[in-house]
C-alpha cells in the first residue's frame, strides 16, 4: 500500500493493523506498527446535484492540466482497511471514498462514475474508525460536507487523518474432545472424536501394582513443583536428597578411644573398627558425615567453611551440596551430646569399669586388700569390706583398740 501525491510524489503508509479472530466472532487488536506518512488527499466533490459525492475529475483536468496526475492510494483488493478522519469538529470534511482498478484514472483517463465502485464515508466530528474492504486496486476519495471558512478549493484538500492496513491473522486452530477425526481401515472410513484417539495414542501413565501382577503403563505426565524442567529441552530432574552414612569419629588423637577399644574381637558392634580422623579424607560424598568424640575441639582447615570452627562431644559434621556442585561440610549440633552423661571416671582404683557390652557397662567396686595379701597388687588398695571381715571386727571387744598388745595379760 502507498499514497501517491498529486504531484506524483510517492509515500509509504502509516501503519499496519494486526487483528486476530477470536472465538466467539470478535476480532482484537495486536499490534500497530508506524511506517510513514499517509494523509489522503481527498478532492472537492460539488454537493449540489451530487448525491453521490463523486469527485469532479474530469472538470478539474479541464480546467487545469496541472492538477494530474490525480492523488490515490495505491491498495490490495479485498484486504481489509482501516481509515481515521481525525477532523472530529464540525470544522472538517466528511470523504466518500472510491474504487477503481485502472492507474489510468490518476491521469484523468476514463474518470467517469461507472467506472468507479462507490465505498465507505469517514464522516467529519466522528474521529471513530472506519473499516472497509478494498473494493479495487486504487482509492480515490471525495470531500463533501466541509465547513473550511473560505471558498473550498477545487482540486482538493489533505485529509487529516491516516489509513492503515488490517492485518487478520487466524489463532492456531485448537483441537476440542468432541471434535470428529477420520480415519480410514483397510477400504472403510470411521469417524473417531479427538478425546478417544488421544487416549489411544497418549493415555495417562499408570503406576504398577504388583500385588495385581500389573506392571505399569507408560504414558502422559507433568512435571509437578517438586520436579525441576526445561521447556526447552524436555529435560525432567530431581533433587533427590542424599542417604546418610556414617564415616567415623572426629578426635584430636587419632586413636580408638574408651570403650571403644574394649570390645572384644567376635563383638559385632558397628563402632569395634570404627574409623577415627582429624580431617577428611577426601572421598566424602553428599550425605556422609563424622561424629565429634573429644569433649570440645577444633576443626582443622581442612573442614572447608567450619573449618577453624569449635565443635563439641555429639556435635554432627556432614558433606553438604552448594547448589549443583559438592560443597562443603556442616555442622549439625547435638542436644544428646550436650545433655547426657558422656563418661563416668573414677576417683580411685577400687572402682572397675567393664565395657564388653558398651550400652551396659557393669561398674564394680572391689573388696579391700591389706598390704602384702595380693601379689599383684602388694601394696594393696580401698574397697569393700567383706561379710566374713565385717563379722571378725563385729566380734572384737568394744576396747578392743584401746588394748596394750605389748604386754602379756595376766595369768589368773
Amino acid at each position: 500500500m502507498s499514497y501517491h501525491t498529486p504531484s506524483g510524489q510517492t509515500l509509504s503508509t502509516t501503519a499496519t493493523t494486526t487483528v486476530v479472530d477470536n472465538s466467539d466472532g470478535t476480532q482484537s487488536s495486536v499490534s500497530t506498527v508506524t511506517i510513514g506518512s499517509s494523509n489522503i488527499f481527498a478532492y472537492y466533490a460539488g454537493e449540489e446535484e451530487n448525491e453521490t459525492y463523486f469527485p469532479n475529475f474530469q472538470e478539474l483536468k479541464d480546467r487545469d492540466s496541472q492538477s494530474i496526475p490525480f492523488s490515490f492510494v495505491k491498495v490490495t483488493k479485498d484486504q481489509k482497511y482501516v481509515v481515521e478522519n481525525l477532523f472530529n469538529t464540525e470544522e472538517g470534511f466528511s470523504v466518500q471514498f472510491w474504487f477503481t482498478n485502472s492507474l489510468d484514472a490518476a491521469y484523468g483517463i476514463g474518470v467517469e462514475e461507472e467506472n468507479f465502485v462507490k465505498g465507505e464515508q469517514a464522516l467529519k466530528g466522528n474521529n471513530a474508525p472506519v473499516e472497509f474492504i478494498a473494493q479495487g486496486e486504487y482509492l480515490f476519495a471525495g470531500t463533501f460536507q466541509h465547513n473550511i471558512v473560505g471558498d473550498p478549493d477545487p482540486y482538493g484538500y489533505k485529509m487529516k487523518g491516516s489509513i492503515s492496513e488490517v492485518e487478520e491473522v487466524k489463532p492456531d486452530p485448537s483441537i476440542e474432545p468432541e471434535d470428529l477425526f477420520l480415519i480410514q481401515h483397510e477400504d472403510e472410513l470411521y469417524r473417531i472424536p479427538a478425546a478417544d484417539l488421544k487416549d489411544y495414542f497418549a493415555s495417562l501413565a499408570k503406576k504398577e501394582n504388583l500385588k495385581e501382577n500389573f506392571y505399569g503403563k507408560p504414558g502422559l505426565v507433568y512435571p509437578g513443583s517438586g520436579l525441576k524442567y526445561d521447556e526447552v529441552s524436555g529435560k525432567i530432574d530431581a533433587d533427590i536428597p542424599a542417604r546418610p552414612k556414617f564415616k567415623g569419629i572426629v578426635s584430636q588423637d587419632i586413636v580408638t578411644p574408651v570403650p571403644f577399644n574394649k570390645l572384644s574381637p567376635d563383638s559385632s558392634h558397628p563402632m569395634r573398627e570404627v574409623t577415627v580422623v582429624a580431617f577428611p579424607d577426601g572421598n566424602e560424598q553428599e550425605g556422609d558425615y563424622y561424629v565429634v568424640y573429644d569433649t570440645e575441639m577444633t576443626l582443622t582447615e581442612s573442614w572447608g567453611f567450619s573449618s577453624g570452627t569449635r565443635v563439641f562431644r555429639g556435635d554432627a559434621i556432614i558433606r553438604v551440596r552448594q547448589g549443583d556442585t559438592p560443597g562443603n561440610f556442616e555442622i549439625q549440633p547435638s542436644i544428646e551430646g550436650a545433655t547426657s552423661v558422656q563418661s563416668i571416671i573414677a576417683g580411685q582404683n577400687a572402682i572397675e569399669f567393664d565395657f564388653t557390652d558398651i550400652q551396659f557397662p557393669n561398674v564394680n567396686i572391689k573388696t579391700a586388700k591389706a598390704v602384702g595379701e595380693v601379689n599383684e597388687t602388694p601394696e594393696g588398695f580401698d574397697g569393700f569390706l567383706s561379710k566374713e571381715d565385717k563379722n571378725v571386727i563385729n566380734r572384737l571387744p568394744v576396747d578392743y583398740t584401746e588394748q596394750d598388745f605389748t604386754k602379756y595379760p595376766g595369768i589368773e
